[in-house]
């Protein structure tokens, strides 16, 4: 009797021990799971990874170096007749706490700009140097892409490190749209960055705006979720 009692306590500890292992294995699995995020003030659809944990807006970092970038291009569009500027907001400000890459978003609501996606993306770099006077920048690159059907700038820099290839820096995606301008941007090193690529561009191609889905679902055109 004693040694069924041992057998069934032995059985029953293996079986604890494989419902807490199958607990932490799916609570790992689930990071990696994406969640939806919508910002309605802005008509932004964005998802990503459940392993972002939101990052305090009084915390300050490398990130909102972008705000002051936009805000400063944005004075200067102000003083062009005919665009109406609102206050820069921060819409999402997270860290994966799987890759230790940042996302950061912010937005602006505005008329259109009338630059072109060349001149967002250099005026960004340049403003970028001048806020970051005391680093180094060691690459700075600019293209032309395109995010839910929208024309944007996609641009790369990185400072000076301590390591090679281990240049912090950040990809930053400038969206200008009819009545607003959104940013997103990554931030982490070179090597964060290129070894995450994937996860990156899945993320920028979950972003929907509020009208294309409107125009979508008015011309019977399939949403995918």
């Amino acid at each position: 009797m004693r040694k069924k009692k041992i057998a069934l306590l032995f059985w029953f500890m293996v079986l604890a021990a494989a419902i807490c292992i199958g607990i932490i294995y799916v609570g790992k699995i689930s990071q990696r799971w994406y969640k939806k995020v919508e910002i309605e003030e802005f008509g932004l659809t964005i998802s990503y990874p459940r392993a972002y944990i939101d990052i305090p807006k009084e915390v300050e970092n490398i990130e909102q170096i972008a705000n002051n970038i936009t805000a400063i291009i944005t004075e200067t569009d102000a003083d062009t007749p005919g665009i109406a500027v609102d206050l820069v907001d921060e819409i999402i400000h997270a860290k994966s706490d799987l890759t230790g890459i940042t996302i950061y978003a912010e937005a602006i609501k505005k008329e259109k700009t009338t630059k072109t996606i060349e001149q967002i993306c250099e005026d960004y770099i340049i403003m970028f140097k001048v806020f970051n006077s005391y680093e180094e920048v060691l690459i700075e690159e600019y293209e032309e892409v395109t995010v839910a059907g929208q024309p944007a700038g996609r641009t790369e820099i990185y400072v000076s490190g301590k390591l090679d290839f281990v240049y912090p820096g950040m990809i930053s995606y400038l969206i200008p749209l009819e009545d607003r301008e959104i940013t997103i941007v990554f931030s982490g090193t070179k090597k964060l960055l290129e070894a995450n690529k994937k996860e990156i561009n899945k993320i920028i191609n979950s972003v929907k705006f509020s009208e294309l889905l409107e125009d979508e679902i008015e011309s019977g055109e399939n949403v995918e979720e």
